[in-house]
């Protein structure tokens, strides 16, 4: 006989941001530079102190000119304030969006023109998202309120994962987050997308700008990936399959907020030092050789990170915004929660005992 425990929102919060940043805490320590011996500045090999030690300085990490310039033209919120009346809202983010993606569809059909509509809309979307949240703060929860979840410039993977299915479901995209813990992603979320018009499954990330996709789906990426073998599985996770796209990418700003005063967590230099250059051998390894792993991590977390809809984060996690927004689409995550050998209970947050 199981015991079910209602776990507190505040908790499941705090995990969250373990989760979302288990991948770059490591041998963290307060920011120091060091000089060695008597030299001076100009010609000292100068250190300083990051999540993975006390390592020498380096330039700060950066990116063409021209990946620089196509970021530029994603920036800004995605509508200027929530209206007093949140039942217009999703029509009014659904036409702010769509005009602007008339608008600026063309600058990314200029790099990837075999995208069809829907997949530059989609693209365009993680695009906007990613730009919309340029400080990447480690957050304690998720936060409930709506302006927050939607205007608010800082956040972390599971915020970027919860506003970008928020601008995917006004267009009839269906989405679930897609929380990830893997050796070679130790703590991230991302968001797992089935786009009924097309027949297009996605795999999105406007945190780190990946783009995955698959045609002639019936179903969400994830869905299908869980349905094929190990072989199965690298015939489309492949450095030379096009339909794996890192997306320009850089870390501007970085808020550590309290957790500043206790130990040194990832700067921008850092960020862009280490996610750009590895993030999609990470993914391949990750939804090939260690899907199993992640599977087995839904299931010892006893539900608390299975794959949700927006609907169903918001009744678990009491995410008031998400119920004034009211989703409409969602991926069928049953079968996530199968797969992970898990009784599929999504509207309730729980630790079995």
């Amino acid at each position: 006989m199981r015991k079910r425990k209602k776990t507190n929102p505040l908790l499941i919060g705090l995990v969250l941001l373990m989760v979302s940043v288990g991948s770059f805490l490591i041998g963290a320590r307060f920011v120091e530079h060091r000089v060695e011996g008597s030299q001076t500045r100009e010609n000292a090999r100068l250190y300083v102190e990051s999540p993975e030690g006390v390592v020498p300085a380096k330039i700060a990490s950066g990116i063409p000119e021209e990946d620089l310039i196509f970021l530029r033209n994603f920036r800004g919120k995605l509508i200027p304030e929530i209206p007093k009346s949140t039942h217009d809202l999703r029509e009014q983010l659904k036409k702010q969006l769509a005009k602007d993606f008339q608008r600026d569809k063309h600058i990314i059909l200029t790099r990837f023109p075999k995208l069809t509509e829907r997949e530059t809309l989609a693209m365009y979307l993680l695009l906007r998202v990613h730009g919309s949240m340029p400080v990447y703060a480690v957050l304690p929860v998720i936060p409930p309120q709506l302006e927050k979840l939607l205007l608010s410039p800082e956040g972390n993977c599971s915020g970027h994962s919860v506003r970008l299915m928020m601008a995917m479901d006004v267009f009839g995209f269906s989405t679930a987050m897609l929380p990830i813990f893997t050796p070679s992603l130790p703590g991230h979320i991302v968001v797992d997308v089935h786009d009924p018009v097309e027949g297009t499954g996605y795999i999105l990330d406007s945190n780190t700008n990946m783009f995955i996709y698959q045609h002639d789906l019936s179903e969400s990426m994830m869905t299908y990936l869980l349905t094929l073998d190990l072989e199965g599985r690298q015939q489309i996770f492949n450095k030379a399959n096009d339909k794996i796209i890192e997306l320009p990418l850089h870390f501007r700003f970085v808020d550590p907020g309290e957790h500043a005063l206790s130990r040194t967590l990832f700067t921008a230099d850092y960020l862009n030092e280490k996610i750009v250059a590895y993030r999609k051998i990470k993914w391949i390894e990750t939804f090939t050789t260690e899907m199993s792993k992640l599977v087995a991590w839904w299931k010892e977390t006893k539900s608390l990170f299975a794959p949700r809809t927006l609907a169903e984060l918001q009744q678990a996690y009491a995410l008031n915004g998400l119920a004034k927004f009211a989703p409409v689409h969602g991926v069928a995550t049953q079968a996530h929660w199968l797969a992970a050998g898990l009784e599929y209970e999504p509207l309730i947050a729980t630790q079995t005992e």
